[in-house]
């Protein structure tokens, strides 16, 4: 977890987290703080209550979560979530609940901050359908706030997304129509698969350690053994900092194609996609 502040008041988020959650928080942070906790692996990434407690000053507004986690794979119990509920209502603090992953779960159905009772009046919560229907960058979701917060939401929003274009409306409603069920369904189990076959991959390769992530669709291994940071790591294995467009150059070139229409003709030839 961070410490973040603003002139006046400050944000508790989780250390391994999405990046746009922090660049959220920095439009409206003037200095940060350098106060962390890490997500507990032998938690399966889920953070400790009374860490989380300890990090709670009179000048904490906010505590942000997030359930599938991004990139940990890590899913807060139905008791996390009441603790997080417990420290918001003793402190008079805000909630921001990240849960576009809700739906991406590989045992039990995830818990959820609208599990509990009579939070509503505390609870920012956030989802959309990038991930369980697979439609990234279409830039269209929803989310549950307090009455008296909507102006400001919307306030945010309209110097954020502006609006919402037609076709990605209709597109939204029609993933929430019985249709999609199954395949989002079929989609998990794929996950699931891959999962598998990832973790007891990483798990055979002397001097890593992988969990088996209970949902979302990453995985988070330990290389700890090696005495090396991350990034040395990253560098050793050949992965560079790059931009999708040189990525999808070299894939490009490995194929022998001169352009994406070639790439497509290529993937459905071989079965990776479907015409």
């Amino acid at each position: 977890m961070r410490l973040r502040r603003r002139r006046r008041c400050e944000v508790v988020d989780v250390s391994e987290a999405n990046l746009c959650l922090r660049d959220d928080v920095r439009v409206a942070v003037v200095r940060q703080v350098g106060v962390q906790v890490v997500l507990d692996e032998k938690r399966e990434f889920r953070f400790s209550l009374d860490e989380m407690a300890r990090r709670i000053t009179p000048k904490t507004k906010m505590i942000v979560i997030n359930t599938p986690q991004n990139p940990t794979g890590g899913v807060l119990t139905l008791d996390d979530l009441k603790g997080v509920a417990k420290l918001a209502r003793q402190h008079d603090l805000l909630i921001l609940s990240d849960e576009i992953y809700s739906e991406i779960y590989y045992g039990t159905p995830t818990a959820g901050m609208l599990d509990i009772p009579d939070i509503g009046d505390r609870l920012l919560l956030v989802n959309g359908f990038s991930k369980t229907y697979a439609m990234t960058g279409w830039r269209v979701g929803y989310s549950v706030v307090p009455k008296d917060l909507v102006p400001t939401v919307n306030l945010f929003m309209n110097n954020s997304v502006s609006s919402t274009s037609t076709f990605c409306q209709l597109a939204a409603i029609e993933a929430f129509s019985a249709e999609t069920a199954p395949i989002v369904a079929n989609m998990v189990q794929e996950f699931r698969k891959r999962r598998d076959v990832f973790v007891d991959g990483l798990n055979a390769i002397p001097g890593i350690r992988c969990l088996k992530p209970h949902g979302a669709f990453y995985l988070f291994p330990n290389v700890s053994s090696f005495g090396r940071t991350s990034k040395e790591i990253a560098r050793i294995v050949g992965v560079k900092p790059t931009s999708i467009d040189t990525y999808r150059s070299r894939i490009m070139a490995k194929l022998g194609v001169e352009d994406l229409c070639a790439l497509v003709r290529f993937a459905i030839r071989h079965g990776l996609l479907q015409a």
